[in-house]
């Protein structure tokens, strides 16, 4: 899931009551998002939320994608969607 928040305040929609709405959104429900552990943990399989948030390019070595799983929090991916982060709240790295 991705949604996209404009950089130029005078570009950013606002609804009746002030707040700022994104500009672009997937389509579909949106859901929370998973890395490859947590989903499997979880749903008993990989949902792939968080597979391919790069433009294609692959990793160098080390190197990974910052995400928000909602099961072990603020993460990094590798191109496959799995934890990578040595700050992983559940310690899947």
């Amino acid at each position: 899931m991705t949604i996209l928040w404009g950089d130029d305040p005078d570009r950013l929609p606002a609804n009746r009551m002030g707040s700022i709405e994104p500009i672009a959104k997937t389509e579909g429900n949106v859901m929370a998002d998973f890395c490859k552990q947590c989903s499997e943990e979880i749903f008993g399989e990989d949902f792939e939320d968080l597979k391919g948030l790069g433009d294609g390019t692959p990793l160098e070595p080390g190197m990974g994608w910052t995400a928000l799983c909602e099961g072990c929090g603020p993460t990094v991916v590798d191109d496959n969607g799995i934890c990578k982060s040595d700050g992983c709240l559940k310690g899947h790295n």
